[in-house]
């Protein structure tokens, strides 16, 4: 025969169990969702990085090239002649595609002739083939004029695509500007907080 008293113990020790096997869940369930969100923290931060070193290659990239146009503009000048100009002229190619390409990053189209495109062999022709990172053939366009770098592909800064050295460069000077002026704003906040509590 059940006593009553039993059936309460055995009850209430069911209960427990089944209490205790959902906090367990409970738990589990929790520290499956921090885990994922450290390693969902940890991806973005490392995609982020990989991004920036990308894009600190591209402008090496993009430096190295412009130094070497500027080397070759100084000579051009000083023997007058368009002689050993490395690269492809762009009103020579046949592909639209990277005509069309070069006009979306600013270039207009009266000007395309100033304009070279560089392959894999000019870089070498150039002597900076083994500087350069990553760089592809037809990826690199230059105006010897000018001492101008495009990057046809574009470099993301800000939000905005970027495609000629200058415009970078000069983004990431606004950009140094604007970060210089929110930390003399920070330090002069806590001098004008003080000056009123002197004040009082």
């Amino acid at each position: 025969m059940y006593n009553i008293g039993n059936c309460e113990r055995i009850f209430a020790e069911k209960m427990g169990k089944t209490n205790s096997g959902k906090l367990k869940t409970i738990r589990l369930i929790i520290i499956f969702m921090l885990v994922c969100i450290f390693f969902f923290v940890a991806y973005r931060f490392a995609i982020t990085k990989i991004h920036d070193k990308e894009n600190d290659d591209i402008k090496t990239n993009m430096l190295i090239i412009q130094k070497k146009v500027k080397l070759i503009n100084g000579n051009m000048r000083v023997n007058s002649t368009e002689e050993g100009l490395i690269g492809k002229k762009v009103t020579e190619i046949e592909d639209e595609n990277i005509k069309e390409s070069i006009l979306k990053t600013g270039v207009e189209a009266e000007s395309l002739e100033e304009y070279y495109i560089l392959s894999d062999e000019d870089y070498k022709n150039m002597g900076i083939a083994d500087e350069l990172k990553r760089a592809k053939t037809n990826e690199y366009v230059i105006n010897y004029k000018q001492s101008d770098v495009i990057y046809l592909s574009g470099i993301e800064i800000n939000n905005k695509t970027k495609y000629k050295l200058k415009d970078i460069i000069e983004d990431e000077k606004t950009q140094v500007k604007q970060d210089e002026s929110l930390e003399e704003k920070k330090e002069e906040a806590p001098e004008e907080s003080n000056e009123q509590t002197v004040e009082e």
